[in-house]
């Protein structure tokens, strides 16, 4: 229960929620996050590794199960599930509200407003908000209705290190195939496509000379399911084909390098030889398509299928992409011969069709590629990823949307928006760092969400123990040394007792190692938490809102205890810890959702029915009545602190709302039959 009472306030601050929030809000696998918070507050954690974890737990050396499910701290973004948006869009708006989310949580300072200007109170240029976005810029999730890249996560936790065992096995697996296979890739020796002619299905194209390569291009507005049909002569000193390599560019190189364009998706790749004597076509079996990544959104293999899946950049593109096409056999090409090979985009985003502006190809009669495909041991090696990721998949039921970083050769770049406009970006790319006016990070190139975890919690950084400490003590006090939780700032009301809150954070990251259970311990137990509540005429006049702690503190409880309090002194309490959220009753009327299916509340004696607020199911744009009367946040943005208002509705939902009346009925039967 201390974890469960304690995780409500972290929350608040990760704007934990199970839906998307934004226009559909529809459901989503949120809720092994807040069970690894509230087992992590149970388990006392340490601060510093507990902040560590959110912020960059997928790149810890080995990193845990649970270290990958504390990422889905800063993927509780919300996400934009209407057809017509740009995932770019919202995917940038993800990335800021991840900074906002950084800075308000763990440094107590304003930072969205650096998005547009210099800061108008503190030392903050606008230009390194941009660079400390770009600690977050390079992450693969791109605001897609799968919430991509996610983890598979088990209901029980006793099946996490099996589950851990094998997703490290995959991935372990894939990266090996992905090095041999460059490696290989790296050997061949390619003859650059210069001469072809183009034909696309329901679209216009053309064909242009650049770098060597005989590019095609689309040309005026695509359509969905357009095919290119490329007719090559023989290639001049190539006569055997062992793989072909596709290439897809962005039509402006330096525009997608940090304002991606719309990608692409080969979700069928046919070739075919003419050779001389024969009056058709020949299909050529193609056995393996190799990725330049080893995580691909589709599975590379389905370009050989019919279908809207296969290899390529989904939904944007920032770098040029390529894959090689692995012939089964190798094709003898005689003089006269040709080849044909038709590319099919039947996959969309909803922005549009996701189909190849600008390609290129090249040709290998290299055997390596061909002798690494076919051998044995390659082989095992396909066939273990493939088993792998599917007894991995078969093990989790849940997929939670968690943090991954895209590889180093396709990192986006960052540039600061002029005027705050995404569109709108200067020239020069930044590199990742922290605002030059507090202490530097010590890391001068390529630093990583990591190395901003380690920058966050260090001993030299001024904020993360104070804007901790006075968080706490709100949640004993009614009010923290720093009023204004959401800004420590110059702009921000300064500490009531400076010298405490500097003992407290100094001894917190000390002698304390960071247990807030033992910070707790030392405010409960103080003498100023232990005075009487009584307000008597002195400090009544002197001290009205008891910020000078004249007497102990007495507030109202929050919205999660109240309905809390009132389960346990009923005796309906469920004291069971973790698991889906639940759904107790609601009033008629309340639940009318865009799309999230009917409410089904959980009937009178199903213990889910009486389970902790904590897991109560959370729906961004339709808010339990009971924790929105009683100013619990809708989370869909970071809240620093919730600020209490006194309004009939409060005590209309005790006195009517069917939960309440269920609850003062079994007090009243434990009243009569079982207090003695």
């Amino acid at each position: 229960a201390f974890g469960e009472k304690w995780a409500t306030q972290w929350l608040d601050l990760a704007r934990y929620a199970d839906s998307e929030g934004l226009g559909a809000d529809r459901r989503w696998n949120t809720w092994p996050y807040r069970d690894w918070v509230i087992r992590s507050l149970n388990e006392d954690m340490p601060y510093g590794d507990f902040v560590k974890k959110q912020i960059a737990g997928d790149l810890l050396p080995n990193p845990s199960f649970d270290d990958l499910i504390a990422t889905t701290f800063h993927r509780l973004t919300q996400q934009n599930a209407e057809g017509g948006t740009d995932n770019e869009e919202f995917r940038v708006m993800a990335v800021m509200d991840r900074v906002n989310t950084t800075w308000t949580a763990l440094q107590g300072i304003t930072f969205e407003c650096i998005q547009c200007h210099d800061h108008p109170y503190d030392p903050i240029r606008h230009n390194e908000y941009y660079k400390f976005m770009a600690f977050f810029n390079s992450t693969r999730d791109l605001d897609l209705n799968s919430h991509y890249p996610t983890l598979r996560v088990p209901y029980k936790e006793t099946d996490f290190a099996k589950a851990n065992e094998l997703k490290s096995r995959y991935e372990t697996t894939a990266q090996k195939i992905l090095a041999d296979s460059q490696t290989e890739i790296k050997k061949a020796q390619w003859t650059k496509v210069s001469k072809m002619s183009v034909l696309a299905d329901r679209v216009g194209s053309k064909t242009r000379s650049q770098d060597g390569y005989l590019e095609f291009l689309t040309e005026g507005t695509i359509p969905r399911n357009i095919v290119f049909r490329l007719h090559i002569p023989k290639p001049e000193h190539l006569d055997t084909v062992t793989a072909f390599r596709i290439h897809t560019l962005p039509l402006d190189l330096k525009k997608s390098a940090h304002t991606g364009s719309l990608g692409s998706v080969l979700s069928h790749v046919v070739l075919r030889a003419q050779i001389p004597g024969q009056e058709t076509p020949k299909n050529i079996a193609l056995q393996r398509v190799l990725s330049d990544d080893f995580i691909d959104f589709h599975w590379p293999q389905h370009s050989l299928n019919k279908g809207n899946k296969g290899w390529g950049a989904h939904t944007h593109q920032f770098k040029p992409r390529s894959a090689v096409f692995v012939l089964k056999e190798p094709l003898s090409l005689p003089e006269g011969s040709s080849l044909n090979l038709a590319i099919h985009h039947n996959d969309n985003a909803p922005t549009g069709p996701l189909a190849t502006k600008r390609g290129r190809l090249d040709f290998t009669d290299s055997t390596n590629l061909h002798q690494w495909t076919s051998s044995p041991e390659t082989q095992a090696l396909f066939a273990q990823e493939n088993k792998l990721l599917n007894d991995y998949r078969k093990l989790g039921p849940t997929a939670i949307p968690t943090m991954q970083e895209l590889p180093a050769h396709l990192t986006r770049a960052t540039h600061t928006f002029i005027r705050g406009n995404w569109l709108e970006k200067d020239e020069k790319a930044l590199p990742a760092g922290t605002p030059a006016s507090l202490h530097r990070l010590g890391v001068d190139q390529n630093a990583t969400r990591l190395d901003l975890a380690n920058w966050l919690v260090s001993p030299e950084n001024p904020f993360t123990s104070r804007v901790l400490v006075s968080r706490i003590w709100e949640q004993i006090f009614g009010m923290g040394l720093v009023e204004t939780m959401e800004d420590f700032g110059s702009s921000g009301l300064a500490p009531s007792h400076p010298k405490l809150l500097d003992d407290l954070a100094v001894r917190f990251q000390t002698e304390m190692n960071g247990s807030v259970k033992t910070l707790i311990r030392e405010i409960l137990s103080s003498a100023t938490y232990r005075q009487s509540a009584k307000r008597d005429s002195l400090s009544g006049q002197q001290d009205p809102r008891n910020r000078l702690l004249s007497r102990g503190p007495r507030n109202r409880l929050s919205a999660e205890n109240i309905r809390d309090h009132h389960l346990t002194v009923s005796g309906l309490i469920t004291e069971k810890l973790f698991g889906y959220p639940v759904r107790p009753p609601i009033p008629d009327g309340i639940w009318k959702p865009f799309n999230d299916g009917p409410w089904n509340a959980a009937k009178v004696g199903d213990p889910n029915r009486y389970r902790r607020s904590i897991y109560t199911y959370r729906k961004r744009s339709i808010p339990h009545p009971t924790a929105d009367s009683f100013d619990s946040p809708t989370r869909e943005n970071c809240s620093a602190r919730r600020l209490i208002s006194n309004t009939p509705l409060a005590a209309l939902v005790t006195l009517n709302d069917e939960g309440f009346a269920e609850m003062a009925g079994a007090l009243a039967r434990r009243m009569k039959y079982e207090i003695k």
